[in-house]
């Protein structure tokens, strides 16, 4: 599969003079501030005529390092595209971690193509996803973590919204909504979500009615050491896992309504194939949690699916739950 190459976007962002030459970054009145200096230039090509407060389309370079993990095994079919759409961001100050669990198809052939814009990979057997995720991490050095699987595919803009937001709101945690699509690309359908509620949602998390989409968040680097970071004894539902102890640490979330990412759906993901495996391990989140009567988790769950509805209604118009409904085949695909 040969994927279209992602052309970069381009921010329109405020360039202003930065007398003490920190050359760093900030929002202010919603927008992408830049400070600019001679001694750290923000982009290549910005040329040293800038004025203040001058309107220039650039490439915030300055901000605050995002680490984005990817761990693989036999990812040749999507694992270019997901790392393209890495490339593809608006925000340029960003490390990508490969962690590949020893391959035996085209996928290192696949990382070495694109090594240049790779800040660090490896391939070796490993202990299953949730060693390799450890592994990346231990690795990253940025403040904001995140991590995509290498069948995803990020939006160009996703890390920019998702610094800023992080950065306006002083929250822990950021999460959006996410496309869905099919093995050949072709957009299947979409999943939103809602603001998040302080206790209800929290609660949510917890004994259902509320989630997040994992490849859709990216957190603080804060929030994930003060959680111990990833379980490796889950095998594939180390997110939800991960999410779990990020709310009962009374971790701050913001949702940016948006769509941040493409989750594919195929005939070789998790997804697809190991539904038994991931509802045992769902069981076993359960179990550990503080106990609650069925009655509370009941309304918990009907509060949370109410506010989503009402938000739903108020947003589309009702459009989307409507469009869920009538669609059989991934009707109840979360």
């Amino acid at each position: 599969m040969h994927p279209k190459k992602l052309e970069p976007q381009v921010l329109n962002i405020r360039v202003l003079a930065d007398p003490e030459n920190k050359g760093f970054c900030k929002t202010i009145d919603s927008t992408l501030v830049a400070y600019w200096s001679s001694e750290i230039p923000i982009t290549v090509g910005v040329m040293d005529s800038l004025t203040n407060s001058q309107e220039v389309p650039i490439y915030p370079t300055n901000c605050k390092l995002v680490s984005i993990v990817t761990p693989s095994l036999n990812s040749e079919a999507f694992l270019e595209e997901t790392i393209l759409s890495v490339i593809g961001q608006t925000y340029q100050n960003i490390e990508h971690i490969v962690i590949d669990g020893g391959s035996t198809d085209r996928t290192v052939e696949i990382i070495k193509q694109y090594e240049r814009s790779i800040s660090y990979w490896i391939s070796e057997p490993d202990c299953g996803q949730g060693g390799a995720l450890n592994k990346g991490f231990s690795a990253a050095k940025g403040e904001i973590l995140a991590w995509i699987n290498s069948d995803d595919v990020y939006k160009s803009t996703s890390v920019a919204n998702a610094v800023v937001a992080l950065e306006q709101s002083g929250s822990d945690l950021v999460y959006g909504n996410r496309g869905i699509i099919d093995e050949y690309g072709r957009k299947i359908g979409q999943r939103r979500l809602s603001p998040f509620i302080p206790y209800f949602s929290r609660m949510g998390i917890l004994y259902g009615g509320f989630g997040i989409y994992q490849p859709a968040a990216f957190w603080t680097r804060e929030l994930y050491n003060r959680v111990g970071g990833i379980d490796p004894s889950y095998s594939h539902c180390m997110d939800t896992e991960l999410v779990t102890r990020f709310a009962m640490s009374g971790a701050q979330f913001k949702y940016i309504d948006q769509e941040m990412v493409d989750f594919r759906l195929h005939n070789n993901s998790k997804t697809s194939m190991l539904a038994s495996q991931m509802r045992q391990e769902g069981k076993r989140i359960q179990i550990g949690l503080p106990k609650r009567s069925p009655i509370y988790c009941t309304v918990v769950t009907f509060v949370c699916r109410l506010v989503r509805l009402l938000y739903d209604i108020r947003k589309t118009g009702g459009s989307y739950m409507l469009q869920r409904l009538l669609d059989r085949r991934y009707r109840f695909l979360q």
